[in-house]
């Protein structure tokens, strides 16, 4: 694995790094150092190597229970917002456990970093690589699970899975699906997000496609609405595909969907040909609403 250069290694914290998301499984003892116990009683530390943006900061796990060669798939850090991170570590089989997985909150400060296993049992949606995470402001977070539900033929509804760093426990609060969205439940059951972020004191669920779910998980009486994304840029739609429902193929290249300073913003770029006489001269179009 390459180490990142001198100069690019921060002696402080920024107030924002680009994050590898799959960890490496290696040890590293440093200010960003904490440690937890896992399900099974081993003893896990986690630790990141931050560097100056556009530079790629990487996460590390060392933990007694887990062996270089365990990991086919490295442990994924699945959710973050402000100083809180959501750290999934996946356990094989060994001859005296089962196959099991462990799911983390790391918290970067103030003061010294923390790591937290989540307690059981998880709900099915915290195994997802894209999971709400939201900063409280008050030293605490919120993890948020989304799980569609139906009431016998009436309208439909989103349970929200929240777990509290305060509290220390798993809750479950209704949220009722926007009325603007009751004739289209076949749009939200195709609905995927590819990434979740947080817009003020809400969350975020990203679909590139099918767009935005957006709900104020705060508040008394949660709502899920949806905002709509642009329509695709003309060579996208000829080369992605893809009807009403979704594409036929991945976006990831293609569009992202961020939030900056409150605004939710879609990016888009498509590659039309230069010239139908030589593939090889093109251009490019991007596209910010």
């Amino acid at each position: 694995m390459p180490e990142p250069s001198s100069a690019s290694r921060c002696p402080y914290f920024p107030d924002c790094v680009i994050l590898d998301p799959f960890a490496h499984l290696a040890p590293l003892k440093n200010a960003t150092t904490a440690s937890a116990k896992t399900s099974a009683l081993f003893h896990i530390e986690v630790s990141f190597e931050v560097v100056d943006p556009p530079g790629l900061s990487r996460c590390f796990v060392n933990c007694s229970g887990l062996d270089a060669d365990d990991l086919s798939v490295p442990a994924v850090v699945t959710g973050a917002d402000g100083a809180f991170l959501l750290i999934r570590v996946a356990f094989p089989r060994r001859d005296d456990r089962e196959m099991h997985t462990d799911v983390f909150i790391y918290k970067a400060g103030p003061g010294k970093p923390l790591l937290h296993l989540l307690p059981r049992p998880y709900p099915a949606g915290l195994y997802s690589d894209h999971v709400g995470v939201l900063s409280c402001g008050d030293g605490h977070c919120l993890v948020v699970i989304p799980e569609r539900r139906f009431d016998g033929g009436g309208p439909m509804r989103y349970d929200l899975q929240v777990f509290s760093s305060e509290t220390k426990l798993w809750t479950t609060r209704i949220a009722r699906v926007s009325s603007d969205l009751e004739g289209y439940h076949g749009l939200l059951l195709q609905h995927e997000p590819s990434k979740v972020f947080s817009v003020g004191d809400s969350l975020a669920w990203a679909d590139t496609y099918l767009g935005v779910l957006l709900c104020d998980v705060l508040a008394k009486d949660p709502e899920m609405r949806l905002i709509d994304l642009p329509p695709l840029m003309p060579t996208n739609k000829v080369d992605l595909g893809g009807g009403f429902v979704a594409p036929v193929r991945s976006m990831r290249a293609a569009r992202d969907v961020i939030c900056k300073d409150g605004w939710i913003r879609c990016i888009e770029i498509e590659y039309p040909s230069w010239s139908k006489f030589n593939p090889m001269e093109f251009r490019w179009t991007a596209m910010i609403s």
